[in-house]
């Protein structure tokens, strides 16, 4: 009798010992769900999705697998940021920053790309059915294997010096046989983004710049408009709206833009040496490269604005706002920076040895 409760505890006691063994392989193998719906598999924390989603910018962020559907990041700054298997669809990222950036599998349907700096980007298996891609910088990026792409997309994108293998045609949203240009002229339709709802783009809406330019000069709005490489130097642009607007390369060269509306807007490589900019709203703008020198930015709105590179030789930006601004590499020899606002102490020691009079 004592001999079969003996067998009885030692039976018992293998049974729990196999229990936790099976429960520590089973705890080792599994997945673990560390994001539910959110899609936390993919590896993307939520600390750096909530930074680009409050500031626009989030230069080397793993965003892979997140999702920003339908997400505003219009000139936003994603230099080198993994968004592979990430879903942009409908995204707004018209002139943004995306050089190296890692978007393999990610799905960019009915996105708007347009004059974004897509350098260097890996965007192979990525779907790009229906998106925005004039005006685009592509230059050593690879589309290999994307879908989506029209006949016409894809000899564009190879002339501007990306990485196409021609077997994308007919890829999802080519349609064989269809015209190529009716294709693409279809592009998509916009969602609700700042008062406008439902404005439908078709290649037959776009305007020519110098058609845009015509329509600032006469009624000094031109919202999101393409003036990208237009000659406005020395043009009385004071107060003008040029919100979100396209202005890359654009020579604006001793124009007056006092107060104007320049938020979002892309001026990289622009030419505004002498340009007159006090009290202009340039938040969010990316002016990277772009020549400044001599301008006159006193009181200007630069938060969040994108300055690397940019050439501010000799300017004034007595009183600017530079909040969160990218200065990386910027040049200041000469330049008044005196009562700028949102300068860390080390970003004005580092200005200040670069040539900048801060006090």
């Amino acid at each position: 009798e004592i001999m079969a409760q003996m067998q009885i505890r030692i039976m018992d006691y293998v049974r729990r010992s196999l229990f936790v063994v099976c429960f520590v392989v089973a705890a080792g193998l599994a997945p673990l769900d560390t994001g539910g719906a959110t899609g936390r598999a993919y590896g993307y924390s939520e600390a750096d999705l909530e930074r680009v989603k409050n500031t626009n910018a989030c230069p080397e962020c793993d965003l892979s697998g997140a999702d920003l559907s339908g997400a505003d990041l219009v000139v936003a700054d994603l230099r080198s940021v993994n968004l592979s298997g990430a879903s942009l669809k409908g995204a707004w990222m018209s002139n943004a920053w995306l050089t190296g950036a890692n978007l393999r599998d990610a799905d960019l349907s009915d996105a708007n790309l347009e004059g974004a700096d897509l350098g260097g980007a890996d965007l192979r298996g990525a779907n790009l059915t229906g998106t925005i891609l004039t005006v685009v910088s592509v230059e050593g990026a690879n589309f290999t294997g994307a879908k989506g792409l029209t006949a016409e997309q894809v000899s564009e994108l190879k002339k501007a010096g990306a990485i196409v293998d021609v077997g994308v045609v007919g890829g999802a949203g080519d349609t064989s046989g269809e015209d190529s240009s009716n294709i693409s002229e279809a592009i998509t339709t916009i969602r609700k983004r700042g008062g406008i709802e439902g404005l439908s783009i078709t290649k037959g809406d776009r305007k020519s710049g110098e058609e845009n330019k015509e329509q600032l000069l006469k009624t000094k709005e031109c919202p999101g408009c393409d003036l990208h490489g237009v000659d406005l130097h020395g043009a009385d642009l004071y107060g003008d709206n040029l919100f979100r607007a396209d202005l890359h390369g654009a020579n604006l060269e001793g124009a007056n833009l006092q107060g104007a509306t320049l938020s979002k807007v892309n001026l990289v490589r622009a030419d505004l040496e002498g340009a007159d900019l006090r009290g202009a709203n340039l938040s969010d703008a990316n002016l990277s490269d772009a020549v400044l020198n001599k301008a006159n930015l006193e009181g200007a709105d630069l938060s969040n604005a994108n300055l690397a590179y940019a050439d501010l030789g000799g300017a004034n930006l007595v009183r600017a706002n530079l909040s969160g601004a990218n200065l990386e590499h910027v040049s200041v020899r000469g330049a008044d920076m005196r009562d700028a606002i949102g300068l860390s102490p080390a970003q004005r020691s580092r200005l200040k040895d670069d040539g900048a009079r801060m006090d």
